[in-house]
């Protein structure tokens, strides 16, 4: 189990000088992916394409000359022909949808309120979502001592959580300091580490904007140079640090894309509005720039996976025969996403948020929810003979 915030946990493997490692394997990243079906183009309804998305005009007023995202005025109202996406019927939205449900609060799932506006302590709802088991403060220090002589970090992390579940008022220092006086095999590592914009950090007592982020490892040392960064000088700095660190969890505030700041969005931001820049391959339709799929006045395609070298639908662009197409090539500095919970400032193996089960795919039976070391079933021989080279992964 790894920090686990607002999703489900994965298994993880751990490495004292990276932080925790998914042990998984991911469902491909397909981004618009067609579903093949005839009615539907990159997951899109037919019933659902805009009926201006053979014209050119914004989907917000129906005017000429700009999209719905850069839309400044005011919404023109027009019947929905559409399909609901809560109930699949037909005239209405999901915002009017009767069996949508009441909207929750995404921090403690109850009614009457948004995220942004939530009092409750952001750890007690965090061990709600992430399952935190309910043990008294004794049972839980003596199944982490037993996770710790087995250095089972899941098993660490779940019993630590416990542990301050049971006893609100402990903190990282504390139980940092009462590691080393035990000779515990676990460290509590504080680092200096960025954290998305629409993030912060939230210490044991749900108090957020903390400093440096808690990292569980089996040394007070770092293994590789580039881990070294932000690494605590000494053991006096570490506790110092963990007296202001905490774990990532999302804001829920609305980002602006136009200024990148949180609180509203690029729709009602006050400042002046940026000039986009149009990718060179931004249409999936024509492979054109200047525009997206849902504006695209060509034919649809066939809702096969397309070349984004030369547009064939016969194959894809690492197969292509074609020379390189400059107009295709990314001149912007490459991002790194992480596969676990998509930020773009960190990969996977150093992810300090909730690994994701709904991700995980079993390498046995090919289940999502858990990884091979846990499967119920059996390996076939065929598999784990294919599967030795790579240990199962």
């Amino acid at each position: 189990m790894s920090w686990q915030i607002a999703a489900p946990a994965v298994e993880t493997s751990f490495t004292p000088d990276v932080g925790f490692i998914a042990a998984v394997e991911l469902t491909p990243d397909a981004g618009f992916a067609a579903d093949g079906a005839n009615d539907t183009f990159y997951g899109i309804s037919e019933a659902n394409i805009s009926q201006h998305a053979n014209d050119g005009a914004c989907f917000r007023c129906g005017e000429q000359g700009h999209s719905k995202a850069d839309c400044s005025n005011p919404a023109i109202e027009r019947e929905f022909t559409g399909t609901c996406n809560a109930c699949g019927a037909v005239g209405h939205r999901r915002a009017e949808c009767p069996a949508a449900g009441p909207q929750l609060c995404r921090i403690c799932k109850t009614e009457g309120h948004q995220q942004s506006e939530c009092s409750v302590n952001r750890m007690i709802a965090a061990y709600n979502d992430m399952g935190i088991e309910d043990l008294s403060a004794d049972d839980a220090w003596l199944k982490l001592q037993v996770a710790d002589e087995e250095k089972d970090v899941t098993d660490i992390k779940a019993y630590m959580l416990s542990y301050a579940k049971a006893y609100p008022q402990i903190t990282f220092e504390e139980l940092e300091a009462t590691f080393r006086d035990k000779n515990m095999h676990t460290y509590l590592i504080a680092r200096k580490q960025e954290v998305a914009s629409n993030h912060t950090i939230v210490n044991l007592q749900g108090v957020g904007d903390q400093e440096f982020v808690v990292s569980v490892q089996f040394t007070n040392k770092p293994r590789r140079a580039k881990f070294a960064e932000g690494w605590p000088e000494s053991p006096e700095d570490n506790l110092h640090r963990l007296s202001k660190a905490g774990l990532p969890m999302d804001r829920y505030e609305q980002k602006c894309h136009n200024c990148n700041e949180l609180g509203h969005t690029a729709r009602s931001c006050s400042e002046e509005k940026n000039e986009r820049q149009a990718l060179g391959n931004e249409c999936a339709v024509c492979n054109g720039s200047g525009h997206r799929a849902r504006d695209c006045r060509a034919p649809r395609k066939t809702g096969k996976k397309s070349c984004r070298n030369c547009g064939s639908e016969e194959h894809i662009a690492k197969d292509c025969p074609e020379p390189r197409n400059p107009e295709t090539d990314c001149t912007n500095e490459r991002v790194i996403k992480c596969r676990n919970c998509d930020a773009l400032d960190h990969l996977s193996r150093a992810c300090p948020l909730p690994t994701d089960w709904s991700k995980v795919k079993c390498s046995t039976c090919h289940e999502f929810g858990h990884t091979y070391r846990r499967c119920t079933q059996a390996a076939p021989e065929k598999e784990e003979e294919a599967a030795g080279a790579d240990g199962g992964w």
